[in-house]
Formats: structure tokens, sequence, C-alpha cells
């Protein structure tokens, strides 16, 4: 179970995260949703290098960014999503087996 990730999931959610951002984020784009991937962490554990735990690393970093940037709108989240792309990217990244 990744309780870790289950708690960031539910803070980004609290203060406002959106789909959309989300989406941007997962590697499984348009086909991922904020409560798919939550109910997915309460089953399995991720490998350090793999996919899923490079996703939380583009959660925990987009979740920093907007507290210390002190954002408050939620059209905030999708660039700031894009600028996370750019520092944490897809490209390069081992395929992650559930």
């Amino acid at each position: 179970m990744e309780m870790r990730t289950i708690l960031l999931v539910d803070k980004l959610v609290e203060i406002g995260f959106t789909e959309e951002a989300f989406q941007k984020l997962h590697h499984m784009g348009e086909n991922a949703s904020i409560k798919s991937f939550r109910n997915y962490c309460a089953k399995v554990s991720f490998r350090p290098n793999g996919t899923n735990a490079l996703f939380v690393k583009r959660l925990e970093h987009i979740l920093a960014t907007f507290l210390l940037g002190n954002f408050t709108k939620q059209e905030t989240w999708l660039p700031l999503a894009e600028a996370v792309l750019i520092e944490i990217p897809f490209e390069g990244i081992e395929d992650e087996v559930a």
C-alpha cells in the first residue's frame, strides 16, 4: 500500500488540484483519474524507479510549487503541471508492471 501517496493525493485534492493537471502529469494521460489512481495506491507498492514512483515525484513537486508560490486559483494547476513536466519528464523512464 502506498499510504504516503494516498495522503499526498488527498492533500492535493483538498487544495483544489484539478483532474486536468493530474492527467497532464500522469503517464496514462486522459485514461487516468485521481480516483482510480488513489484506489490503485491502496492495493500496490511502487518500484523505486518505476513510472508511478516518478509520477509521485511530479505530484510532490507540483504541491511544493503551489504552496511555496502561495497560489490560490485552480487555473494555476495546469501551467504548473506543464512546468513540472519540464523538470521531471516522461522520457527515459522504465515501464512498471502492476
